[in-house]
């Protein structure tokens, strides 16, 4: 159902929420039970100590998870209880938009109160207090970020600055359009305040989640977190400053006021940590702004709100964790020494410092003066949900199951065979020789027609290599069309990105697939460079000739730290295996030595027509077969007078040619008979190849071209060749195009 409609909202409160009601009957109860009690108290009930720490910490409404800010002070704050009673006893306007602005001046002054009271700000609790209060204005959406994430969701549009009370305004008036208005009864404003909760499941797919921790594999994982001063305070002030939208130099020049005595490039690192590392800010149209995660850590102003992320995204945290709940204490040499065989990477203590460093910002972990490490209360909490100690990651791991057995020769050729497609078996032979001449350089150069099948060979030896069948994905092969703009190695490895002023990286699935290949040794690799000379070879692919040529790591950048997990550099993979195809024509480059020393270049340019129609058959089974026999042996003609001036085709030509015909005569019979749409697929597909200077060759060509389409009664195809053949008499050349 669509919940950007009235109508859509309307059915799922109809058809879905009521089983969902089924489910929530103690969450239901409890929620009643408090707001009628509040209700119905007096001034004197009300004051009671009992009922005021209710209202700060019961979580009859909305837990507030790991917010662990306590608030019994203010239980017995005469003021802060005044206050309470006041706003709790006074009768709210009837008037919608001066009934807000009261609620709003209750939000503030509660927040103002609290603020001056205590260094972490528990806006959760606040926001839970103030819907026991007003159950009419708010719901059990008690974080700013599940809020907006909602009316996003359903398509409200979300006014600047908003406050929570507004947002909660703006959800309620939807529900309301939707379900009709409110009864006025407690149990109508529980309903539709456990409503908006269902909606925001809904809209954010929380509700498909199931219990427990969903822990990123190892080699998904952040290898490690950066220290940074201030740790989850500075990331809360960076936030906070972000929250109503900022651009990135405006959060640089920020930061470096907090921080003056940084340098600019640990400022950007700690800015893409904030950003990226911890998901606090999202970048839309040139503006940064909190995610969700962000403003529940502005709402609950408590480390807890990011330790998920941490222990589930960054390798080691768990680990640390899990180790110290099964022993009272460890000394912080030891953690380290765990880390380091947790992770082989890690042949320094920097990295698991760092990590015990945010464990105690985080509030996990105590570390006493004789460098004993033991969990705090909340690190036993958050331990219970690590199930088992975590796997080391070690090469093996990471890889697939199994040690990989490649297959034979002979089998590779039958697997290519079987396709359907047409390669001479010493042709695969050569290649597959070629690409194993080295153990740590694999790189062959498929040159020559175009539309002969260079890089569908380069697929279908990936795809035998790895018994891979056809229609599946082969996750080790890639294609990478290359581009004639590529000038240096950023079109295939990325680049630090100038234009945010911030320090990130834009990586490529090229960047990826090393990694990949690096992470699976026994596992080969393929990469297909397609039309690889568009641009100039020894521009962009110089990095990689020379790492493959001295087995030396390529420099992906000039940063002494990872950028966004990315390395300064990479070893090159011995399993990589490159091919390049390239159309040897005007609108490409030349080699230079350079790149001919370091590849085996092997050329297409026969094209076996004997095999094609076997070929055909077996791919396009659907195409009536005896009709493209009889526009194959027309084609055939064609393509063997054009050899004459080296201007044949492949089979990709040929392919289309025959479909097209398959396909008018089918779709379009009433217009284009066989003949007329063999007519058409040679002025499409064939004479457009067509062009050349006046010799006596071309001129012989003409003569042979022009007879043959004549006796087939191809009248358009005739014409064409006819002026193309005036021009080439009356100006020396000739081509397709006028």
């Amino acid at each position: 159902m669509d919940l950007t409609t009235i109508d859509g909202i309307s059915e799922l409160y109809k058809t879905e929420f009521p089983a969902q009601l089924d489910k929530w009957t103690a969450w239901k109860s409890n929620h009643l039970a408090l707001v009628n009690e509040v209700k119905s108290a007096d001034a004197k009930e009300l004051s009671s100590p009992e009922l005021q720490l209710k209202l700060w910490e019961d979580e009859a409404i909305s837990g507030t998870g790991m917010c662990s800010i306590p608030m019994g002070d203010f239980a017995e704050n005469p003021a802060s209880v005044q206050e309470i009673v006041t706003f709790a006893l006074t009768d709210l306007p009837a008037d919608k938009s001066q009934r807000l602005l009261f609620l709003e001046k209750c939000y503030q002054s509660i927040y103002d109160r609290v603020d001056a009271a205590k260094s972490r700000m528990p806006k959760l609790k606040i926001l839970r207090l103030m819907a026991a209060l007003f159950p009419d204005d708010m719901t059990c959406l008690v974080s700013v970020g599940r809020l907006k994430t909602t009316l996003k969701g359903l398509e409200i549009p979300i006014p600047s600055k908003s406050s929570p009370v507004k947002l909660n305004r703006l959800l309620l008036d939807r529900i309301e359009e939707a379900i009709g208005p409110p009864s006025g009864s407690m149990e109508d404003a529980v309903y539709r305040s456990l409503f908006a909760w269902h909606l925001y499941e809904q809209v954010s797919g929380s509700g498909d989640k199931e219990e427990g921790l969903d822990f990123l594999p190892n080699e998904t994982r952040l290898k490690g977190l950066t220290a940074m001063s201030g740790y989850v305070d500075t990331a809360i002030s960076v936030v906070e400053f972000a929250q109503d939208g900022v651009a990135p130099d405006e959060l640089i020049d920020f930061y470096q006021q907090q921080s003056p005595g940084l340098k600019l490039t640990s400022v950007k690192m700690q800015l893409s940590l904030i950003r990226h590392s911890l998901g606090l800010l999202k970048l839309d149209n040139g503006v940064l702004t909190p995610t969700e995660l962000g403003e529940e850590l502005l709402d609950a102003r408590d480390p807890g709100v990011l330790v998920e992320r941490l222990l589930t995204r960054v390798l080691g945290f768990d680990l640390i964790l899990y180790d110290l709940s099964k022993n009272e204490t460890m000394m912080k040499s030891e953690i380290y020494a765990n880390l380091r065989e947790h992770y082989p990477n890690w042949t320094t203590d920097r990295a698991p410092s760092s990590m015990l460093a945010w464990s105690k910002a985080l509030g996990l972990i105590e570390i006493d003066d004789n460098q004993q490490v033991r969990l705090t209360t909340t690190g036993q909490e958050w331990a219970e949900w690590i199930p088992e100690r975590p796997t080391p990651v070690h090469p093996e791991v990471i890889g697939p199951g199994g040690k990989f057995v490649p297959p034979t020769l002979d089998a590779i050729v039958n697997s290519i065979q079987s396709t359907g497609f047409v390669f001479d078996d010493r042709l695969i032979a050569q290649f597959h020789t070629a690409l194993h001449m080295h153990d740590a350089k694999h790189f062959v150069i498929l040159s020559g027609l175009s539309g002969t099948g260079k890089t569908q060979l380069a697929k279908l030896y990936a795809d035998a290599y790895h018994q891979i069948s056809a229609g599946e994905i082969n996750e080790y092969f890639l294609l990478v069309p290359v581009q004639p703009d590529w000038m240096d190695a950023t079109g295939l490895i990325g680049y630090v990105n100038p234009l945010q002023q911030e320090m990130t990286y834009e990586t490529t699935s090229f960047l990826q697939f090393l990694h990949q290949a690096l992470k699976r040794p026994d596992r080969p690799h393929f990469v297909c460079l397609d039309e690889m000379n568009l641009a100039r070879v020894e521009y962009y692919f110089a990095p990689f000739l020379s790492a493959m040529e001295m087995r030396s790591p390529i420099v992906i950048h000039q940063q002494d730290e990872p950028i966004d997990t990315v390395e300064k550099e990479l070893d090159w993979p011995s399993n990589l295996f490159i091919v390049g195809t390239v159309n040897m024509d005007e609108t490409t480059h030349a080699f230079s030595d350079k790149v001919l020393d370091r590849a085996f270049t092997l050329e297409f340019w026969d094209v076996q027509l004997d095999k094609y129609l076997d070929s055909f058959a077996k791919r396009h089974p659907e195409v009536d077969q005896a009709l493209a026999g009889q526009s194959f042996q027309v084609i055939r003609k064609l393509h063997d007078i054009l050899r004459l001036v080296d201007l044949h085709f492949g089979y990709r030509v040929i392919d289309e040619a025959l479909l097209f015909i398959a396909k008018a005569t089918s779709d379009a019979g009433n217009f284009l008979g066989p003949n007329d749409a063999l007519d058409c697929a040679v002025q499409m597909k064939i004479l457009p190849k067509l062009r050349g200077e006046d010799t006596p060759v071309m001129r012989a060509c003409f003569v042979s071209l022009i007879e043959c389409l004549t006796e087939l009664h191809l009248t358009g195809s005739t014409a064409k060749c006819v002026a193309m053949n005036e021009t080439l008499k009356a100006t020396g050349a000739t081509r397709y195009w006028r």
